[in-house]
């Protein structure tokens, strides 16, 4: 998303609604092509200030969550979905995953449609920001 709005909850709500990448108009032209190369990849592209209010936004909800609440592991996902899945809130744009599970990225990104639709999430920040809830997180 392009945008002139420097806003964070706006660049929030964005997010949300799935974009992965909020750009805005103060920011030098030869930083434009290195996002839309970025996202092109599959990565995000967000500003710090964004980052650290979605994580203080996930903070307080996990918060909220009692952990007999919190999602079973996996959430009905196969073993090859989970796989994808951790790996893709790791932040692992769908080549590397690919890469690394030795399968094409369009098979990745075909799983990530429906371990998205599975976990009821809008894409790979939120899948991330609720991998905890969604027992997508090591027992530590």
């Amino acid at each position: 998303m392009l945008t002139g709005c420097n806003d964070s909850e706006t660049h929030r709500m964005c997010l949300r609604m799935s974009a992965v990448g909020v750009f805005t108009k103060d920011q030098p032209n030869a930083l434009l092509l290195k996002a839309i190369r970025q996202v092109h990849s599959g990565e995000l592209w967000i500003n710090r200030h964004t980052t650290t209010a979605l994580f203080h936004d996930f903070r307080r909800q996990t918060e909220l969550v009692p952990p007999s609440a919190r999602g079973p592991a996996g959430n009905g996902l196969t073993r090859r979905e989970r796989d994808i899945a951790v790996l893709a809130a790791r932040g692992l744009p769908a080549k590397k995953i690919a890469a690394q599970l030795q399968i094409s990225d369009k098979t990745v990104r075909n799983h990530l449609v429906v371990v998205y639709d599975k976990l009821n999430v809008n894409g790979q920040l939120e899948l991330a920001l609720q991998a905890g809830p969604l027992g997508l997180l090591p027992d530590e």
